[in-house]
C-alpha cells in the first residue's frame, strides 16, 4: 500500500505522528513536505493530512488549487484521511470536502471516546468540530467540557473520506488508541467505495 503523508506541525511532532502511522499501517509511507502536494496525482491508496494549514503564522499551505487536487483524487477513487490537526485552519471548500471543521479545543486533560464497540481515554486535546452534511459518524468524545464528535466517513463521487480527531502527543503512544487506528484504517480501505 502505498501511503502520501503530510504530517506535524508547530504544535504537532512530525516524528510522533509518522511513527504512529507506520506502526499501525506497516505499508510504505512517502512522508511529504506541503510543497509536494501535487505528488496525490501520482494517485496513491491513501493520503493522509494530519497537520495544520500553516506554513508559518499566517501562510497557508492548502489553497483552492490544492483542494481542487484533492477533489479529483478522491472522485476516481482516491482515499484521504484527515487527521487531528489536518482539520485545522483549512479554507471552506477543504472543510466542506472533509465534512467538517476544527472548531476549538480546550487545555489537555482526560478525553473518554466511544462508538459502536469501543471506548478508551486518552490524555488528548478535546476536539470540538463543526460537521457539514452527508458524513457517517461512528465515533464521539467526551470530557468534563462537553461531548463532541470525534470520528466520521464520507462518500465522494467513487472516493471516501475518514476523518478522526485523536490524538495528541503522549496520546499516540496509548496501546488501545493505536490498535483502534490500525483497525479503523484496516476497514476504511477495505470497504468498498
Amino acid at each position: 500500500m502505498r501511503v502520501f503523508a503530510f504530517l506535524g506541525d508547530r504544535y504537532h511532532d512530525h516524528d510522533l505522528f509518522l511513527e504512529t502511522l507506520k506502526d499501525v499501517l506497516n505499508g510504505q509511507i512517502h512522508d511529504l513536505n506541503p510543497e509536494d502536494f501535487s505528488e496525490i496525482e501520482k494517485l496513491p491508496d491513501l493520503v493522509v493530512i494530519g497537520r495544520w494549514n500553516l506554513l508559518d503564522e499566517t501562510i497557508p499551505w492548502v489553497s483552492e488549487k490544492e483542494t481542487k487536487l484533492l477533489e479529483e483524487y478522491i472522485k476516481t477513487g482516491g482515499k484521504l484521511f484527515v487527521w487531528h490537526s489536518g482539520l485545522s485552519r483549512f479554507p471552506e471548500s477543504y472543510n466542506r470536502l472533509v465534512g467538517g471543521r476544527f472548531i476549538h479545543h480546550p487545555p489537555q486533560k482526560k478525553v473518554k471516546y466511544y462508538g459502536k464497540n469501543v471506548e478508551f481515554e486518552l490524555i488528548d486535546e478535546h476536539y470540538f468540530v463543526e460537521l457539514y452534511s452527508d458524513v457517517e459518524i461512528f465515533l464521539w468524545s467526551e470530557s468534563e467540557d462537553g461531548v463532541s464528535i470525534a470520528g466520521w466517513t464520507r462518500r465522494f463521487h467513487e472516493g471516501k473520506i475518514l476523518a478522526l480527531t485523536p490524538a495528541h502527543g503522549e496520546g499516540l503512544k496509548d496501546e488501545t488508541f493505536r490498535n483502534f487506528l490500525r483497525n479503523t484504517l484496516s476497514s476504511f480501505m477495505t470497504q468498498a467505495s
